[in-house]
């Protein structure tokens, strides 16, 4: 017998899925745009990129609609773009080499990630101290607290995986710029049909996405939390020592 649609729950996965991607590549691409007009380059501000404006960033199928479809579908594949942000090597006035430079741009963008995946876990990590603190050990799960944690701990997931994914070398993807200039004939020769070999390889052959995304995605996603955990912790049980155990 099929379930009853529940709208409420609906809209909370959609919340849960969308609010992070937008903020996450809203981040993503604010940092592209910040290392390139600090090369030197306006083209980023000329278009309207820098800035942290979700509205500047997101693209209506690719942010919005793609991941929408994916939570509302029930086991399609969870697809997601934002705008990307041009940039113009030749407009670098900084004295390091362009390909450095455009490296440094590429680079930017999964940092970006990471350090905001960290401060999303140090923000976990505080949630549970909070319940703690306030003798919540099982909190309601409609409570601002529980909710908080589960939107702060989709931005740790959501910042994993836009770094891991946006790091693979594989054109037009950002790793593919970190890569030494001696694969620059293989690139110019295969690049175009990477991606499109990657999302196959990802979508149709088992154990595919795991290797490459998954599981490093897990590993990062558990060094964040594992680090926000080494600095809210102490520094917790230092002020608040009634508060323990929080983990």
């Amino acid at each position: 017998m099929d379930q009853p649609f529940d709208a409420a729950s609906t809209v909370t996965k959609l919340l849960l899925v969308l609010v992070p991607m937008v903020l996450c590549y809203s981040v993503h691409e604010f940092a592209h745009a910040y290392v390139a007009t600090k090369l030197g380059d306006p083209t980023p501000g000329e278009d309207g990129r820098l800035t942290l404006d979700p509205r500047a960033h997101i693209d209506p199928v690719g942010t919005l609609l793609m991941p929408a479809l994916a939570v509302l579908g029930g086991g399609l594949p969870m697809l997601g773009w934002a705008k990307p942000t041009a940039f113009r090597p030749d407009r670098f006035t900084s004295k390091l080499a362009p390909r450095l430079g455009v490296a440094l741009v590429s680079a930017a963008g999964p940092l970006a990630n990471v350090a905001f995946g960290f401060l999303s876990a140090v923000a976990v990590v505080c949630v549970q101290i909070a319940a703690f603190r306030h003798g919540s050990a099982h909190p309601d799960p409609r409570s601002l607290p529980v909710a908080l944690g589960v939107l702060f701990y989709r931005l740790v997931q959501m910042n994993a995986l836009l770094a891991v994914f946006n790091a693979l070398p594989v054109p037009p993807l950002d790793g593919a710029s970190l890569l030494p200039k001696a694969l620059d004939p293989f690139f110019a020769k295969h690049g175009r049909m990477m991606f499109p070999l990657l999302f196959l390889g990802i979508a149709f052959i088992p154990g595919v996405a795991a290797f490459l995304i998954g599981r490093p995605t897990a590993y990062l996603e558990s060094a964040m939390l594992r680090g926000a955990a080494q600095i809210a912790v102490p520094l917790a049980e230092r002020f608040l020592p009634a508060v323990f155990p929080v983990l």
